[in-house]
């Protein structure tokens, strides 16, 4: 079985330990403390017939701890970048966790960006348009999601959607390799 590591990142407090702990199965924590480093978790996933391991790590949300998630991101092969829909200031920072990933030389990532806490759409500051906007403006996919009310569906989708990117560049970079081989 294939692995595929797939890095989540975004500002502390936008909901990447709850997001993935319902891609695990698991109920949703109000308890969860902000991270210092980085998680590691794993799901089997089934895309199109073929079964991969996504590699699912958590990093720290604090601007402080970005020089160790750029570290983090080394050998990822997709990009989940969280925020909080009724935090304007996290939706702000998206701008420099994509700068980040491109500090980290990472080229050509496929990204799929979450406006998480859906839940909360009464305190919305950040609207759907935006985040699509937003996700265009980078070339990756947005989707809305809500872990406190198990938006299994969303959360899955964006799983699915990341994933099948992640493996159509995978498919088309070998493809070249073997062109390449031919010359």
């Amino acid at each position: 079985m294939e692995e595929i590591k797939l890095v989540f990142i975004g500002s502390s407090g936008v909901g990447k330990t709850n997001i993935i702990r319902i891609l695990l199965g698991k109920d949703y924590d109000d308890l969860i403390e902000s991270r210092m480093s980085a998680s590691f978790n794993s799901k089997s996933i089934e895309i199109e017939g073929h079964l991969y391991t996504a590699e699912l790590w958590n990093t720290a949300g604090k601007t402080h701890y970005m020089h160790l998630t750029k570290i983090f991101l080394k050998d990822a092969k997709g990009i989940f970048v969280v925020f909080d829909i009724t935090d304007k200031n996290s939706f702000d920072e998206v701008d420099e966790w994509i700068k980040l990933v491109k500090e980290a030389q990472i080229i050509d990532i496929p990204i799929m960006l979450i406006g998480n806490k859906g839940d909360e759409f009464l305190r919305e500051k950040i609207t759907d348009e935006q985040g699509k906007l937003k996700a265009k403006e980078y070339g990756a996919d947005y989707i809305r999601t809500s872990a406190k009310y198990n938006d299994t569906k969303n959360i899955q989708k964006a799983l699915e959607i990341l994933m099948k990117k992640v493996i159509k560049k995978k498919l088309k970079e070998n493809k070249k390799n073997k062109y390449d081989e031919k010359k």
